[in-house]
């Protein structure tokens, strides 16, 4: 069940282009629901996840892409910041992979996680709230591109800047 999932979310990664400045500071995740597994795939800008985790652990000059503790840096956070309930009970996030790719433009390079939540029983109602870079950042914005399995059920989720609020989906 999760590999088909999985397989969704991830894709190669490519290393070597230095990160350069952008305008905009967005985090894109694509999220995942068959029975009880969510799984997602979180896209954030390096040069934002570096300041971000850097600033959260007081780690002076993170590289997001040589550092061994990426992953459980970020899993920690992640879970402080990306919260998920399913039928009202919280699902804590474990991170699976990453790595880095570059955007469409062939400009910035982008950290990418796949995370993944277990329910106790097939999914039917899901909160989220996702304030992920938004204390560091005063203009980040996360999208959330949400999929039910099997009916392929879509949903796009926006948070904007200073909207700490939950939404809800029932599927």
């Amino acid at each position: 069940m999760i590999g088909f999932a999985r397989t969704l979310l991830v894709a190669a990664g490519i290393l070597g282009i230095p990160a350069a400045r952008h305008d905009q500071h967005v985090s894109h995740t694509r999220l995942v629901i068959e029975g009880a597994t969510v799984a997602a795939r979180m896209r954030l800008f390096r040069d934002d996840l570096e300041k971000g985790l850097g600033h959260r652990y007081r780690i002076e000059a993170f590289d997001a892409v040589k550092d061994p503790r990426r992953d459980s840096l970020f899993a920690t956070y992640v879970n402080e910041r990306f919260l998920l309930e399913a039928d009202g009970a919280r699902l804590p996030a474990t991170v699976e992979s990453s790595g880095v790719e570059v955007d469409a433009q062939q400009t910035q390079q982008m950290v990418w996680f796949v995370l993944e939540f277990a329910a106790a029983a097939p999914v039917k109602r899901l909160s989220l709230r996702n304030v992920v870079l938004q204390e560091q950042f005063a203009d980040q914005q996360n999208i959330v591109q949400v999929m039910h399995l099997p009916d392929e059920a879509r949903q796009t989720i926006y948070f904007a800047p200073g909207d700490a609020k939950a939404q809800e989906m029932a599927f």
